[in-house]
């Protein structure tokens, strides 16, 4: 029976690795979808860090209750050149977990192709949340509304 439930929880993608085990390699999925679409090479990812939300919060420089909530999952952070995920929220086995990483990727390229200082907040956030939705839809998981890639909720008041 032990064995069974076991089985059970790592096809349904419940069993995850603890948080300071994961590397990119267990985004190869995603980072091949963000290849595909702008080239990125891997020697262009940028670092991967898993970090409590309280430190990925503080590393967003996030202060409103909104913002808290916002930035509680992951967030791109163009000055170290850094992806930070919540260890709180890991989960290896959501596809919208996994899209989230998709839409970080998206900064990523964004910086490392030089649009990311010409770019305002809403058009960084709606290409990342527009391919972040792409990925959702190739996996038959629903997107996000259309408001997140028309009027990025994290961009209000920017």
């Amino acid at each position: 029976m032990r064995r069974f439930v076991l089985a059970l929880l790592l096809v349904a993608g419940c069993a995850s690795k603890p948080a300071h085990e994961v590397t990119w390699a267990d985004f190869k999925d995603e980072i091949a979808f963000v290849r595909a679409k702008y080239g990125i090479t891997t020697d262009k990812l940028p670092k991967l860090v898993i970090t409590s939300q309280t430190d990925l919060i503080a590393r967003t420089g996030s202060s409103s209750a909104s913002d808290l909530s916002q930035f509680a999952v992951g967030s791109f952070v163009p000055r170290e050149r850094a992806v930070y995920l919540s260890s709180q929220h890991l989960d290896l086995g959501s596809y919208r977990f996994r899209a989230l990483v998709v839409h970080e990727l998206v900064h990523a390229v964004q910086l490392y192709e030089g649009r990311w200082a010409k770019m305002s907040c809403i058009e960084k956030e709606s290409e990342a949340y527009r391919v972040q939705n792409e990925y959702l839809i190739k996996h038959n998981v629903t997107p996000l509304p259309h408001d997140f890639v028309t009027n990025p909720p994290n961009c209000l008041g920017r």
